[in-house]
């Protein structure tokens, strides 16, 4: 919601798909470790444009909310 630039930018992970793999000599289970890799991620962007348009929206709406709500 809040925008200091207008070339702001937020990269958020969404998801995050991994694979673990295992190492080591298999006749000794004491010296088997595993490695985790991450094969795919998701990210979301917000751009600065973007979250002042959704802010700028939620308040223009918010009083015919408010006024229906109080009718009620």
């Amino acid at each position: 919601m809040w925008v200091e630039a207008k070339d702001e930018m937020i990269k958020e992970l969404r998801k995050r798909k991994s694979q673990k793999e295992v190492f080591g000599d298999k006749e000794k289970p004491e010296s088997l470790k595993a490695k985790e890799t991450f094969r795919e991620e998701e990210w979301e962007f917000q751009f600065a444009w973007d979250r002042h348009a959704t802010f700028m929206n939620a308040q223009s709406v918010f009083p015919t909310r408010l006024s229906r709500q109080l009718k009620k």
